[in-house]
């Protein structure tokens, strides 16, 4: 693993964007780093508080993907496997984003860590919009991230919005529907991890030089990869075990997203299970709070904080049982009293919770209106032309046009 840090330099800008890119370029052959690439292709780049900007960070780009794409027969894997990427307090604007996007996927089966917080990232109009969902979506095909740090960037309500649009549609092929349990001959219930495997393509040989990987599958529903190749079955953000989000924006359409994501997204313990292990990508704090969406709720105004404190009570209360809600069962630990008074509990916080959703649903509207939210203005743009459609004249009951004439008469 090879670090390069510039934390020592003086220079910063893009006079430093363009140092750093002829550095990069020297791993390629008949470059002065071409022999240690060949040995350790696994660099860190870390650049934080350089102030690149969004011209130094295109020359890094430019050496970056040179880098990557390149391939001969002493280095097969490239001259450089980006693991890490800081990009902290470097000045970038959404704009520069675009460019990122494309290392981002080259490095889909290395990158492990990616900091851009604390720039100047924004989001408003549909032109930083698309932008945002371009660098967004280049996340899709990633499997070994660790971290995102999103936070102190003003990402606000568009920003989130784009953001849960693209983690909603994250694939998370690891999550199977779990088996039935069923009892052996003794009348015992069978152990899910040893009897039932799922299979996937990958590239471990057997027997017939068929391409497979077997999977185990454990009581809920999630494969364990059992070989390297195996760490692909899970990609996309919703993969990834840490979302930073700090001061990234406060309003109420930005709680309701982050809630939504947060209620969904899987523990970092499950997910750290499917990605190689090594150094911890966060810090302490970070680490023991256990929520895998990291923001801070006390930036959030009432209607937010009151969100954010059901949704962590129902995690809660239902990290107690397995099974869904309607159908609850006894857990290791609680006994069937436990359990019916814990499923009263989990349905009388959703209760509260939907209600509280609705409330800072009608304050979205009320604030920033339809727009805040794309799938909501196209829903509505789908109520008008459905009822411009069923009521045109051609398609009304004949008692209907009746009516009309008569009145007009």
């Amino acid at each position: 693993m090879v670090k390069l840090s510039y934390s020592g330099r003086k220079i910063q800008g893009l006079r430093l964007g363009q140092v750093v890119a002829k550095d990069l370029r020297k791993r390629i052959p008949p470059g002065s780093g071409a022999r240690a690439a060949a040995r350790d292709p696994n660099v860190e780049l870390d650049l934080t508080g350089k102030l690149v900007g969004n011209d130094g960070l295109a020359e890094i780009i430019n050496a970056l993907v040179a880098c990557i794409k390149f391939r001969d027969e002493a280095h097969p894997q490239g001259v450089i496997r980006l693991t890490e990427l800081s990009l902290k307090r470097n000045a970038l604007t959404v704009a520069a984003m675009t460019e990122l996007a494309e290392v981002v996927a080259l490095s889909n089966s290395s990158l492990a860590r990616l900091d851009i917080s604390e720039n100047e990232i924004s989001v408003v109009d549909n032109g930083q919009r698309n932008k945002w969902r371009t660098f967004l979506k280049s996340f899709e095909g990633c499997y070994m991230l660790k971290c995102i740090d999103f936070s102190g960037n003003q990402l606000g309500s568009a920003g989130f919005d784009v953001f849960a649009g693209i983690y909603l549609k994250s694939d998370l092929d690891f999550v199977v529907s779990a088996p039935p349990e069923k009892q052996n001959e003794y009348g015992c219930e069978r152990d899910i991890d040893s009897q039932f495997k799922s299979i996937s393509l990958s590239k471990s040989d057997d027997d017939n030089g068929h391409s497979v990987a077997v999977r185990e599958v454990n009581k809920r529903g999630v494969v364990r990869p059992k070989n390297t190749e195996s760490y692909a079955s899970t990609r996309g953000l919703r993969s990834v075990p840490y979302l930073i989000f700090t001061k990234s924006g406060n309003t109420s359409a930005c709680a309701f997203h982050l809630w939504s994501a947060s209620m969904i997204h899987l523990e970092p313990e499950e997910l750290l299970e499917f990605l190689p292990p090594g150094k911890s990508m966060v810090s302490f704090e970070v680490a023991q709070s256990g929520w895998g969406i990291v923001f801070s709720p006390t930036e959030f105004g009432p209607l937010g904080r009151n969100l954010f404190s059901l949704g962590a009570k129902f995690s809660q209360e239902f990290s107690k049982v397995s099974d869904d809600l309607d159908t609850l069962s006894a857990g290791d630990d609680l006994d069937p009293h436990e359990v019916i008074k814990t499923r009263q509990n989990c349905q009388y916080i959703q209760r509260l919770m939907e209600r509280a959703k609705y409330r800072i649903i009608l304050d979205i509207l009320m604030t920033e209106g339809l727009r805040a939210v794309e799938l909501w203005t196209v829903a509505f743009r789908t109520m008008v032309v459905a009822r411009a459609i069923l009521l045109d004249d051609k398609d009304k009951p004949q008692a209907v046009i009746e009516s009309n004439e008569f009145e007009q008469s």
